[in-house]
């Protein structure tokens, strides 16, 4: 008879499975591993800021960007012009729908680290953490330690 025998149709079929898996659309967050200070040295900008606002995208618009007005407290890095006192608008995927997303709370402090491209944007392969939470080795090492 020919042709694929049973085990052989089962194996495709599991093959088959395995690499629309992994080629699939859905999107997965692909950072490189890099430690605390590469972050903050591959970064255009470093702050710590007060989250104000975060908007989410209008309903039904999956593909949309959140948006977060932060205020500066503090500038530790930045190739533009921010400064203390400053409010900035961030852009950021919606955790919900991409796995690079990042949620952030208001009215918290946080320590950011993002692109400038406008606009100024964060992802989850950025360092952001909570103020509170940061080490004081972590803090020294924004405030100057590290050498980029």
């Amino acid at each position: 008879m020919g042709g694929l025998t049973l085990p052989c149709l089962s194996t495709v079929a599991l093959l088959t499975g395995l690499l629309s898996s992994i080629m699939s659309p859905v999107s997965a967050c692909r950072c490189l591993p890099l430690t605390k200070p590469q972050q903050f040295c591959d970064s255009s900008f470093a702050v710590k800021a007060k989250v104000i606002t975060v908007t989410p995208p209008p309903l039904g618009i999956s593909d949309q960007l959140f948006k977060t007005k932060i205020k500066i407290m503090k500038v530790f890095k930045s190739d533009s012009d921010l400064h203390p006192g400053n409010t900035l608008f961030l852009t950021s995927p919606s955790s919900s729908i991409s796995s690079c997303g990042v949620t952030l709370t208001e009215n918290t402090i946080y320590f950011l680290t993002g692109k400038s491209n406008p606009p100024s944007s964060i992802d989850l392969c950025d360092w952001i953490s909570e103020w509170s939470s940061m080490t004081k080795k972590e803090k020294k090492g924004v405030s100057g330690r590290y050498q980029c």
